[in-house]
């Protein structure tokens, strides 16, 4: 698997390199109500650094899919069109003789809020669900199958979790026969105000830790991203790129927007987040060295050190890696 990971990552690398790109974000933008989607798409197309990062990321996510398909090693999450069943069961016998395992711990609300508000628990199996249904997000999020893990929280009746999701989405304007129709977007027009709010679930202990990873992974927060991540090089460096991407992309909507219709973000919010999120860009070889330094003292194996290489555009170092493999 990792001799055929390897291939395919050549091959993404060498398909961008021959395509053409333009030089500058000036050759793109040319409409006068820019979203943004918009911007940030002309910025990966114009940006060949970003856009190496976006290419290792959507290479380490199609192998983390392909691993996941081959082994299904996530717990299966069972369709359910209401959520927490189990805790709802037990508040609706309430104090009838049938009950006779009343938990008075136990949430007396349905809302997802109740547990916090509350200082109360769910019933223990809708906990268990709740914790697969949180690994099984981030699974998905992790395979590059954002809609996936979307749908994923629809169908275990957990729509909420769903909604926090998709915050992160960038907003854009829908094409429009008529100019002077109003404008139909998709999206969050809100999306600074959504980070400054998912950093709240990113930092908070009580939370699962996948969840906290999946909602730090979109809001870009590294240290609850990294909670999940540890030992994995795959995993490190896919957080690491991610975060890198995010911040980078979100540097250039607030400094570099080309519209007015571009920057929802009222100052004070905008003000907030960047007082709470500070995310510093790091070189490609930087993220291998931090990623080296969270591994556990687990060295890399022969392939991701070519990989590695190959990343970083040191080819030659291949050739004098594996000349020494095959004299050892």
């Amino acid at each position: 698997a990792e001799e055929a990971n390897t291939w395919k990552l050549l091959h993404c690398l060498h398909a961008d390199s021959i395509n053409e790109h333009p030089e500058s974000l000036d050759d793109l933008i040319t409409e006068t109500t820019l979203s943004q989607k918009t911007l940030v798409s002309a910025l990966f197309r114009s940006d060949s650094e970003l856009r190496l990062l976006q290419l290792l990321v959507d290479w380490l996510e199609a192998t983390a899919a392909y691993q996941e398909e081959i082994t299904k090693t996530s717990a299966p999450i069972i369709g359910n069109n209401i959520h927490w069943s189990n805790t709802l069961h037990q508040l609706l016998i309430g104090d009838s003789l049938f009950n006779k395992d009343k938990n008075k711990a136990m949430v007396t609300c349905m809302d997802p809020d109740a547990p916090r508000r509350q200082k109360k628990t769910i019933h223990s199996d809708d906990q268990k669900d709740d914790n697969d249904l949180c690994k099984r997000i981030f699974t998905e999020i992790r395979c590059g199958k954002f809609k996936e893990a979307v749908s994923l929280c629809l169908s275990a009746g957990q729509a909420w979790r769903g909604a926090v999701l998709q915050g992160w989405i960038l907003l854009h304007y829908l094409p429009r026969e008529d100019e002077n129709s109003p404008l139909e977007i998709s999206g969050n027009p809100s999306r600074d105000l959504w980070k400054w709010c998912a950093l709240g679930l990113a930092n908070n202990v009580e939370e699962n830790m996948y969840y906290r990873a999946t909602v730090g992974i979109l809001s870009g927060h590294l240290p609850s991203a990294l909670l999940v991540c540890q030992g994995s090089w795959e995993d490190l460096l896919w957080s690491h790129l991610k975060i890198q991407i995010e911040a980078r992309v979100d540097k250039y909507l607030r400094e570099h927007h080309a519209t007015a219709e571009a920057n929802t973000t009222p100052d004070d919010v905008l003000e907030l987040l960047q007082s709470e999120l500070q995310v510093e860009e790091i070189s490609l070889t930087q993220i291998f060295n931090a990623v080296k330094s969270l591994m556990n003292g687990k060295r890399e194996s022969q392939y991701q050190i070519c990989q590695r290489y190959m990343m970083l555009g040191k080819i030659r170092a291949i050739m004098q890696d594996s000349l020494e493999w095959i004299d050892n």
